[in-house]
């Protein structure tokens, strides 16, 4: 798996693009950050700083993504999460469809904790609304 580049952006922007039109993902993205730290208080101070900010970051991540792969599905667009995951996957969109559950799981808990998901859609979003 290899971290996000500026390519993804242009597979993501085509996801959040086609998924705005169905569904407001700012509202969606702070519902989900919301919950996360809800979860994430929820857990207790046993873990440090820097252990609770990691299980937020990817609380956030993988909520997001699994909330993406919905909002997709109901827009019809989920060949286009297919192709913006089979980049930092490294392998085609077909492989990301017929990827094996605990391996999708698996592969979208590694991908959030390797990059910040969360400022990533959103900065692609900001894009989005500029162009």
């Amino acid at each position: 798996m290899r971290k996000l580049i500026a390519s993804d952006v242009f597979a993501a922007l085509r996801v959040v693009s086609a998924i705005e039109k169905k569904q407001g993902i700012e509202t969606t993205i702070k519902d989900l950050v919301k919950n996360a730290e809800n979860e994430t208080k929820a857990d207790g101070d046993d873990k440090t700083a820097k252990e609770r900010n990691d299980d937020f970051i990817v609380r956030v991540g993988v909520s997001g993504v699994f909330k993406i792969i919905e909002i997709a599905t109901e827009a019809r667009v989920e060949g286009r999460v297919y192709e913006f995951l089979a980049g930092p996957f490294e392998m085609t969109p077909a492989d990301v469809q017929n990827m094996p559950l605990p391996d999708f799981v698996e592969n979208v808990t590694r991908l959030t904790k390797e990059n910040d998901l969360s400022s990533f859609f959103t900065s692609v979003r900001k894009l989005a609304q500029n162009m």
